[in-house]
């Protein structure tokens, strides 16, 4: 129980900071050009494709796993690689891939993916006839909307000019 109020509270949290970024840029009085909207549609597009892309194959990964273990310790295993590529694998391409995807700043788009993955896995799950395993490409569609979620509220705050 202890993780899935870590998931909410971190999707509480960058929720918290989103408005936060957003009221110390607005209180500037800065105003959006059409140039900061248009890449922020090319950022959401390019965040949801990377996060199907990313998703699909830890998913992938992890049910083929499932899928082949055999003996006393059966979803051990993938528990525990579940629980590695969640903690540590995901966050760090998530932030690498924020970073290529050009959004600024990439650490808090990376963190709200990564909470709002966890919620999006959280809701859909018991939706799920028979709780079932189901293909990797399902948890990247999964994926899409956190992604785009996550890139869209980081980016609709202009980053600040380089120095």
């Amino acid at each position: 129980m202890i993780l899935f109020d870590v998931i909410y509270l971190g999707a509480i949290v960058f929720a918290v900071l989103c408005v936060r970024r957003l009221m110390a840029w607005r209180s500037a009085k800065a105003a959006l050009g059409p140039r900061h909207l248009m890449r922020l549609a090319t950022v959401t597009v390019l965040a949801a494709g990377y996060g199907l892309v990313l998703i699909t194959v830890v998913a992938a990964v992890l049910v083929a796993n499932h899928r082949q273990e055999t003996g006393d310790f059966r979803g051990f295993q993938t528990l525990l690689m579940g629980l590695g590529a969640y903690v540590i694998g995901v966050p760090i391409a998530n932030w690498l891939g924020m970073r290529l995807v050009g959004v600024r700043p990439a650490g808090l788009a990376a963190f709200g993916a990564w909470t709002l993955l966890g919620v999006a896995l959280l809701l859909v799950q018991p939706l799920i006839p028979g709780g079932a395993v189901q293909p990797g490409w399902f948890y990247g569609l999964v994926a899409l909307v956190p992604y785009a979620v996550a890139a869209a509220a980081v980016a609709a705050v202009p980053a600040p000019p380089a120095r």
